[in-house]
């Protein structure tokens, strides 16, 4: 059972102050850990202390490890969940505010959704310290210069890791993200990218180290077992939801990338497993 460190203000949580910090804490992630929200009514930052797990906004999804952050915007709408096997643990903060978007805009972090290895947490924790200490008076200047300080060590570390990879590469792993859940073929990643077969290959390889075909399996297995584990679908509806030929192949699978069958795994529950 996962369990949290929550601190809050109930005053800043109906402020109409121009920067409201409204809630932090610490979360101790297991298998069971799921979020859905609609429409958020904040700004959602958090650190990974340690762990991995899975971030959907609309079409895109992310894989949040140790020592990377992700940004969940006011009026979005998203789901994020903590892997079974290595489950976060992570320390956040959520703000209010008209201040929070323009700050954000300003600092480029707008379309920003996933930053890797960043060294925040201190930030993280003082802002969870003011929650957790407050001060009759409040402590806005406070609140106020540590976000703003936190944006710019957010932004410099996005902007340092654009290089990281080539345009063409990131578009091709978006639109992977994007399809978990539909039909994708080499020839199809071709047409819509205007390079051949072995030249996606090549550049995917290059990049991220892995084939498209091998990313993509990598998130259906991972999806899979979050299925297997936070809902009622059988093991037939999972393997066509991801796209796999029947129930049976997806089943042999499974299991050689996972070392249980579906079935097996499903009754297990959100334990530790290899």
């Amino acid at each position: 059972m996962w369990k949290e460190d929550l601190h809050y203000c109930q005053e800043a949580m109906s402020s109409r102050s121009p920067l409201s910090l409204t809630m932090s804490g610490i979360t101790y992630c297991d298998g069971t850990y799921r979020v859905i929200r609609e429409n958020s009514l904040f700004y959602l930052f958090e650190y990974i202390i340690k762990g991995r797990g899975y971030v959907k906004v609309g079409d895109s999804s992310f894989v949040p490890g140790e020592g990377d952050i992700y940004i969940l915007h006011g009026g979005s709408s998203y789901e994020y969940y903590s892997s079974a096997d290595d489950p976060w643990t992570k320390i956040w903060f959520t703000m209010t505010g008209d201040l929070a978007p323009h700050l954000i805009q300003v600092y480029g972090l707008s379309g920003v959704h996933h930053v890797q290895k960043v060294q925040v947490r201190p930030y993280f924790e003082k802002l969870m310290n003011i929650l957790k200490y407050p001060h009759p008076g409040g402590r806005f200047d406070e609140t106020a210069l540590l976000f703003h300080e936190l944006l710019i060590h957010i932004a410099s570390a996005a902007a340092r890791s654009l290089p990281d990879h080539s345009p063409a590469s990131l578009e091709i792993r978006r639109y992977l993200d994007s399809r978990i859940e539909e039909p994708v073929r080499l020839a199809g990643l071709s047409e819509r990218f205007g390079k051949s077969p072995s030249q996606i290959i090549r550049l995917f390889k290059k990049e991220f180290h892995t084939t498209p075909y091998e990313y993509l399996m990598n998130l259906r297995i991972e999806t899979a077992k979050h299925l297997l584990h936070n809902t009622n679908c059988s093991v037939k509806e999972i393997a066509l939801r991801l796209q796999f030929a029947d129930e049976h192949y997806f089943s042999h699978y499974f299991k050689s990338r996972v070392g249980l069958a579906p079935t097996k795994f499903k009754v297990s529950g959100p334990i530790r497993y290899m």
